[in-house]
């Protein structure tokens, strides 16, 4: 299997969800080799921002990549939609420290990659095999990798105090249900959790 890029540019623009600020980005084909890489446009000086464990600065709401002083937040929805269809090589070049959010989920993008295409490109693509289980635990919350033909995810949500109660869900994610059941799914947060988001700056 062969690496993959866009087929063109694309141009979003809309508000950032915790920052509120209004942002333009621009997504761009780039060649094999590359990785997804983000460069702000706003700063006279800014380093490239691989997207890679390294630079991983913050989870707490929202995924945030950094570099020395300078950050994007907000990756995951349109890093989800990328991975939907494979896109592994990618510059993002935005004017602004976060992703728009658009509806809040990574509909949008995943429609505005539907629409430029996509390019393979001539290099394989580096492949990850679990071949043992693998075990994560962070106080209340697991997650448990398991050798598998495939990408199946099981998810339990526990959420005894509100309407949503305790769910399930497994999937088989390919980008036939990665659209259909995956893509428009929202950030949430309790009601009771509001205006404390709201003092943080959220």
């Amino acid at each position: 299997m062969n690496q993959t890029t866009l087929a063109k540019e694309i141009s979003i623009s809309g508000g950032g969800l915790h920052t509120g600020l209004e942002i333009n980005m621009v997504l761009k084909p780039t060649g094999p080799n590359k990785g997804i890489t983000f460069i702000r446009t706003d700063l006279a000086e800014s380093p490239e921002l691989p997207v890679h464990l390294d630079f991983l600065v913050g989870t707490e709401r929202e995924t945030t990549l950094g570099r020395g002083e300078v950050t994007i937040h907000t990756v995951e929805h349109l890093l989800s939609a990328c991975n939907s269809v494979g896109i592994d090589n990618l510059i993002v070049e935005i004017d602004g420290p976060e992703v728009p959010s658009l509806d809040g989920s990574a509909i949008e993008f995943l429609r505005a990659i539907n629409k430029a295409g996509l390019k393979t490109l001539n290099a394989p693509k580096d492949m990850f095999r679990v071949r043992e289980p693998i075990w994560v635990e962070d106080g209340d919350k697991q997650i448990v990798i398991l050798p598998c033909i495939g990408f199946k995810v099981s998810y339990t949500i526990h959420f005894p105090d509100s309407g949503i109660k305790s769910q399930f869900m497994s999937i088989e994610i390919t980008p036939e249900s990665y659209e259909k059941e995956i893509a428009s799914a929202r950030t949430f947060c309790g009601a009771q959790e509001i205006e404390m988001l709201r003092n943080a700056g959220l």
